[in-house]
């Protein structure tokens, strides 16, 4: 049994250590109290303090370890053996000293056991939920790249006068910047590439709960094609501060039938998503299709007699989910709205690799409704083909260093 005691007032080397940190004096009675509520049970403690105040004393049980890991001062009061008890007796209670030093422990005790606990519990919770503010900062700098590139144009179109269309060279810089974030983040790759026809033609694809994988199939045919891909855009995007521009530049559309169509017989290559927003919000790791009974993309493909390309991306679920809870509520509010409200975290860089399946050719006198059923297994199929259901992130991550086995 070790025993720390004090004569004529606390004087020890530990107490100049304490007391040079500018503590407040905490009376005795109120540190007593403090220590009660730490370890009130002796068989659950092996640091004891005694008290001498006015001839009464009084005898509190702590933790060794937790003292210790309190401060250095306890850590080197306390080196030994942690099965062994300690005693500390503190004899002369005029000398505040060492009552600012149990009342400070107590401080940094609180501290340790909630304060420092709760941050640990929440770390990775607000990981998730600040990660894919990466792919809003991402956006936005697109956003204010092109506001300075439309101001600075005739200077930029002076430099680069072989090209007439001022946003090529914008779009280049910007899918440069998006396919490099593609390859470094998520080891992006696309399948099928060659599947894709000198024409025009229609690209119908899984929507992710954020469709990052369009973006950096956009980035990539852009700079390996040298080709634009228009897309078709939920409405709402329109209402976003700073999205204008880059729909401008981009050609993201909210689309009709016959602009859509118009669009093909240009020559041009078309990205829609059935699904869309709805798909986003309430889709899951089992990848189902949710298109209801949305025929629109079938009827401009029908329109335009153009061949369709359908399109999935592997752990897409993974980088990016939408909460699986309160899904009620915030079905009803998007059926209200149309606006889409329920949050989405993640942002892990799993890889993603696009697959894009043979051409479905147009055939004459085909209905709407056949085409989209042709088109959903299509997209199903390479679902089943390449995607590990239901999705793991964990997977997700070592795919990015295993190759994964096709399925049979």
């Amino acid at each position: 049994m070790k025993s720390v005691k004090e004569e004529g007032g606390f004087r020890c080397k530990q107490s100049a250590v304490f007391l040079k940190r500018g503590f407040m004096t905490t009376s005795p009675r109120s540190v007593s109290k403090s220590l009660a509520k730490l370890y009130g049970e002796k068989e659950m403690s092996d640091v004891i303090f005694t008290f001498t105040e006015n001839g009464t004393t009084r005898t509190f049980a702590a933790h060794k370890l937790i003292l210790a890991s309190a401060s250095p001062v306890f850590n080197t009061m306390f080196y030994g053996s942690a099965s062994e008890t300690e005693n500390v007796n503190i004899a002369d209670t005029s000398h505040e000293g060492m009552f600012t030093i149990i009342g400070s422990f107590h401080r940094q005790y609180v501290d340790l056991d909630y304060s420092i606990w709760i941050w640990r519990i929440l770390t990775p919770l607000i990981i998730t939920f600040t990660l894919p503010l990466i792919f809003v900062f991402l956006i936005y700098s697109t956003s204010v790249f092109l506001y300075i590139y439309k101001l600075h144009r005739f200077v930029i179109y002076k430099a680069v006068s072989s090209d007439r269309n001022y946003w090529n060279v914008a779009r280049k810089c910007v899918a440069a910047v998006w396919d490099a974030h593609a390859s470094i983040y998520h080891g992006y790759e696309v399948i099928g590439m060659e599947n894709l026809p000198k024409d025009g033609a229609l690209i119908v694809y899984y929507h992710g709960a954020i469709p990052i994988d369009m973006y950096y199939l956009v980035a990539k045919i852009c700079i390996e094609e040298d080709r634009l891909v228009h897309t078709v855009g939920d409405r709402f995007l329109t209402k976003l501060p700073g999205w204008d521009i880059i729909s401008q530049a981009m050609k993201v559309i909210p689309g009709t039938v016959q602009s859509c169509a118009t669009i093909l017989k240009e020559g041009n290559l078309l990205a829609i998503s059935p699904g869309g927003v709805y798909e986003a919000q309430f889709g899951n790791n089992y990848y189902e299709l949710l298109w209801r009974k949305r025929i629109g993309f079938a009827k401009v493909a029908i329109e335009a007699k153009a061949p369709i390309i359908p399109m999935f991306t592997e752990n897409l679920r993974e980088g990016f989910r939408s909460v699986g809870f309160l899904r009620r509520i915030f079905m009803r509010l998007y059926n209200a709205t149309r606006i889409p409200l329920i949050p989405v975290y993640g942002g892990f860089p799993v890889k993603f690799r696009t697959h894009l399946g043979p051409p479905i050719m147009y055939e004459p006198g085909i209905s709407p409704e056949e085409l989209q059923k042709k088109v959903a297994l299509a997209i199903e199929d390479l679902i089943n083909t390449h995607q590990r259901i239901p999705g793991s992130i964990f997977h997700g991550l070592l795919d990015r260093f295993i190759k994964k086995k096709k399925k049979t």
